[in-house]
């Protein structure tokens, strides 16, 4: 799927955990160095939405492309 996989992981580390959206679109992963990052699996494209999470808790809602997870300090919803 990714060509180099030292260039999908240089600036996020190792993934601690990840959700799979119901469709299999999107994953969100949570990193050891507490950054979050979504993929779009068709585009094949990957973006850091934020940089101090909790790394056990992406989570997708069941049935849509909305996810949630903690942060340092909240509760935040990613609604696509």
């Amino acid at each position: 799927m990714y060509e180099n996989r030292h260039d999908v992981f240089s600036s996020t580390k190792g993934v601690r955990n990840l959700s799979i959206s119901s469709d299999g679109r999107y994953v969100v992963s949570a990193h050891y160095g507490k950054k979050l990052v979504l993929w779009d699996i068709e585009k094949r494209t990957k973006t850091v939405l934020a940089e101090r999470v909790n790394t056990n808790s992406p989570y997708f809602i069941p049935n849509s492309h909305d996810f949630m997870w903690q942060d340092k300090i909240m509760l935040c919803i990613f609604k696509m």
